[in-house]
């Protein structure tokens, strides 16, 4: 069973708009939605935390896969015909095979800073065990993530984060990563689709999110891409209320388009 969350319950009526499913980065766990759901409490946003995260850091995946099944259970656990599905980096890139499974579920998918595919470059991220230790890995994602020397109350809580991982599962994660089949192997159909990446990430940069949005083209009824100017890869927690801001606009838009359809 997956251990979901509200983080946020809206100030009118449920009805008025659907819930949201919202799946972190590898190294962080669903508390980093809190500052996106502090934001706009008018949708109730529900987050859990993937294998080798948070309350979930014994449970390591044996495969992308089992990424995805959870994802499933997290979305059967919401009473609601209608969610919003929104992922970061990993989470992007399950909640993207998400919406294979799980058709007329979904109202609108969101897609945050996510590789197009999986990378050889990822397995070999996978160094904690070897290293006995997840104090170089941290500094290199921290480093990549924020930039070199960075510091602050977002890097602290990201470092906080990595370090109630275990070696095994950190590896675990960046194996499973690379087994992603990527947007190009993903038939569809697709909900309307949100794109969105930061102006200076330097791990999924804007052009990856061109690639991603090209290969969405015909698969989707709409497909828009979006970049938060001066984010990194960070950017749901440094420009959290950028990112909210494309993200309401984006739920809106489809629920208006839903709401006109139906009978």
């Amino acid at each position: 069973m997956v251990d979901l969350r509200t983080l946020s319950r809206p100030s009118r009526p449920s009805s008025d708009h659907f819930p949201v499913l919202a799946l972190h980065s590898l190294g962080l766990d669903g508390d980093a939605w809190a500052a996106i759901a502090s934001l706009g409490p008018t949708q109730e946003i529900c987050v859990y935390d993937q294998r080798a995260h948070g309350v979930s850091a014994d449970t390591a995946p044996s495969s992308f896969q089992d990424f995805v099944t959870d994802a499933k259970r997290a979305l059967d656990q919401i009473d609601s015909a209608q969610v919003h599905v929104v992922g970061h980096s990993l989470g992007g890139a399950v909640v993207a095979c998400l919406a294979q499974n799980a058709p007329g579920r979904i109202a609108s998918l969101s897609l945050i800073a996510t590789p197009f595919a999986g990378l050889d470059a990822f397995r070999q991220r996978a160094t904690a065990v070897a290293d006995g230790t997840l104090c170089k890995v941290t500094e290199d994602t921290l480093n990549r993530w924020f930039g070199e020397n960075a510091s602050g109350s977002d890097v602290d809580f990201v470092r906080s984060k990595i370090a109630a991982m275990t070696p095994a599962g950190f590896d675990a994660c960046w194996t499973a990563l690379a087994e992603f089949a990527g947007y190009d192997a993903l038939p569809g159909p697709f909900p309307p689709t949100l794109v969105c990446s930061f102006e200076n990430d330097q791990s999924t940069p804007p052009s990856v999110g061109d690639k991603i949005a090209h290969s969405l083209l015909g698969k989707c009824p709409s497909v828009q891409h979006d970049v938060v100017a001066g984010a990194g890869h960070m950017g749901v927690l440094t420009h959290a209320s950028d990112v909210f801001a494309i993200l309401a606009r984006h739920w809106q838009r489809a629920e208006t388009t839903i709401r006109e359809v139906a009978p």
